[in-house]
């Protein structure tokens, strides 16, 4: 069933990321059992599946490994796209808000909150940060409120889901991240990235206000 004729831009980019984020949650589902699968086998993606002879190991199910990595492939391509997606929503989404001001249909705190880019509301709160992390290299530190992750803000955050959208979106990549410390406002850069060492691609704990 089609959208109402009347429904605002900013309605529909909003029920749009509902429905791609739906399609996130499936794909993660998909690969989360497929990854368990891999564990069953003693072996995650990156393993070699051949011994130091150049034969196939003995010890696991080399075909069974290998048709479940290409799925895990397939789909990362899959999540990939979509994430791409949601981001592009999102950045309309944040877009639309700071145009419809004047728009009865938007409520008056999204209204107040973006006309003319200023100011913005904090969302969430960094709970915590691991030494070494891409958190802590982007000068992220505990108790920074967050008022700008990217392209998401207190009006689409999603209750957070959208700031893990982004992450993975831009793994090895920089992101603009506005936070307030002791009634500053600062800019930080952060690339999430895995392998640094810890868990998540960040290496924070952050938490909706």
């Amino acid at each position: 069933m089609g959208l109402p004729t009347h429904t605002s831009p900013l309605d529909r980019y909003k029920q749009e990321a509902q429905q791609l984020m739906k399609q996130q949650d499936v794909l993660l589902g998909q690969l989360h059992g497929l990854e368990e699968d891999l564990q069953s086998h003693g072996v995650g993606m990156d393993e070699p599946l051949i011994d130091r002879e150049g034969y196939p190991r003995s010890d696991i199910d080399v075909a069974a490994v290998r048709q479940t990595r290409n799925q895990v492939y397939r789909l990362r391509n899959d999540h990939k796209k979509v994430m791409a997606e949601i981001e592009a929503v999102l950045h309309s989404l944040h877009q639309a808000a700071g145009q419809s001001s004047d728009d009865s249909n938007v409520q008056p705190q999204q209204q107040s909150s973006r006309q003319e880019a200023a100011p913005l509301q904090p969302f969430a709160k960094v709970n915590a940060v691991s030494p070494d992390s891409p958190a802590s290299d982007a000068g992220l530190q505990r108790n920074d409120l967050v008022l700008q992750f990217g392209s998401v803000t207190s009006d689409n955050h999603q209750q957070l889901r959208a700031l893990t959208n982004v992450v993975q979106t831009h793994l090895d990549q920089p992101l603009e991240i506005k936070v307030l410390r002791a009634n500053q406002q600062l800019v930080l850069s952060l690339t999430p990235r895995n392998g640094w060492g810890g868990r998540g691609a960040l290496g924070c704990h952050i938490l909706p206000l």
